[in-house]
């Protein structure tokens, strides 16, 4: 019975034996599903960190979503910048009969008045400095001298579309009183030492304009209040 029982014993290891070395063979070769996730979590645990660590599993993905908001928010802010909403450096650039349109209107008040509307019809922002200079029809000269005392405080910048205004006191009850067909309007350069560009050519309301020697033009103004007042 002794005997009986060891020989029980030795079967039962050696086939237990038998069995790891199937099993070790079917992992090593054939089943690999396994093998990934025990040498992945091998790897965590001797590297000190957490199979389920968050960090290590996220930080890639939010690299990535962070990089695309930046690129989001880049391109609304050059959109921003190419509409003209950032700082795009001083205007230097001049108005002139080049890049802006002006029309000419009879107000209601004053009398004998005519305003001014310059518009930048251009792309580019334009200075409108100091005053404008007129010359009613066949005139050598300028026909209306400044009202000084409606310098504004800086010069008056015209984003594209945007508009500036002067107004022009006629007189009309001066010497040499004449009526002039047309008008040539001339924007001043930086240096307030003459004019720069083509002049503009609006239509007078009414296809003419009495004026005389007392005639005088606004500064050039961002409101048009300001320039009829």
């Amino acid at each position: 019975m002794a005997k009986s029982r060891r020989t029980r014993t030795i079967a039962v290891a050696v086939a237990a034996f038998a069995a790891a070395v199937s099993l070790t063979a079917c992992q090593s070769g054939g089943t690999d599903k396994a093998a990934p996730a025990g040498a992945s979590a091998t790897a965590s645990a001797a590297s000190g960190g957490s199979v389920n660590d968050p960090k290590a599993d996220s930080a890639p993905g939010h690299s990535e979503k962070n990089t695309g908001a930046t690129a989001r928010l880049g391109g609304k802010s050059g959109a921003v910048s190419k509409s003209g909403g950032g700082d795009q450096g001083p205007v230097e650039l001049a108005c002139s009969g080049d890049n802006v349109e002006v029309t000419a209107e009879t107000p209601t008040r004053p009398s004998h008045y005519l305003l001014l509307t310059a518009t930048n019809t251009g792309s580019q922002a334009c200075n409108a400095y100091y005053y404008p200079m007129l010359r009613f029809g066949e005139d050598q000269s300028v026909s209306a001298a400044p009202m000084e005392d409606t310098k504004p405080q800086a010069v008056v910048t015209l984003r594209p579309g945007e508009s500036a205004y002067a107004g022009v006191a006629l007189g009309a009850d001066g010497d040499h009183g004449r009526t002039a067909d047309s008008l040539a309007v001339y924007f001043g350069n930086a240096d307030n030492d003459g004019s720069t560009g083509s002049a503009a050519h609006p239509a007078l309301p009414g296809g003419s304009a009495y004026y005389d020697d007392n005639a005088q033009v606004t500064y050039w103004q961002r409101e048009k209040a300001d320039a009829v007042n």
